[in-house]
């Protein structure tokens, strides 16, 4: 992110703070079935229609697989993502991301108000999930019941059984 700041140093640990923000979110919103899979495939799709050049090859056949692994992992699930396979997701979106805000003829600010949209879900999440241990004084890794999708679960909002 060589717009938040001139220092080289401080671009790359942004640029890594950001990267291991997103994979990490999308490691935490990967509770449900589909979950994790279908915000990916959302945010893909909105990133490829922001870019107009060779990567969205990339980025299309990243969704095709995604669908095809989606059908076996839709409610009731015979395969898991697991943390590997968010990880990738969470790495791919934040790699694309990072294209094209580094992209200089695609990136201004309204762009980057669309593409922080994006992953709102589980930016949110994690921020949530961050401030509410940190608050409760207990570890940041502690696993709890109590991100976004266990309470969209709790008011029958979301539907896993």
């Amino acid at each position: 992110f060589d717009f938040l700041s001139t220092a080289k140093v401080v671009s790359i640990l942004l640029t890594l703070f950001f990267m291991l923000s997103i994979i990490n979110a999308f490691n935490l919103i990967d509770g449900l079935d589909g979950l994790a899979s279908g915000i990916s495939i959302i945010s893909l799709i909105s990133l490829s229609l922001l870019l107009d050049s060779n990567l969205n090859y990339l980025i299309y056949g990243l969704v095709g697989s995604i669908f095809v692994f989606l059908k076996k992992n839709s409610y009731p699930a015979k395969i898991f993502l697991g943390d590997l396979g968010s990880y990738i997701l969470g790495y791919s979106v934040s790699v694309f991301i990072i294209f094209i805000v580094n992209n200089s003829n695609l990136f201004n600010g309204y762009n980057f108000f669309y593409i922080l949209f994006l992953i709102a879900i589980p930016a949110i999440d994690i921020v949530y999930a961050f401030f509410r241990r940190i608050l409760k004084g207990k570890s940041v890794f502690t696993p709890d019941k109590k991100h976004i999708h266990h309470f969209l679960l709790n008011k029958n909002i979301l539907l896993s059984e």
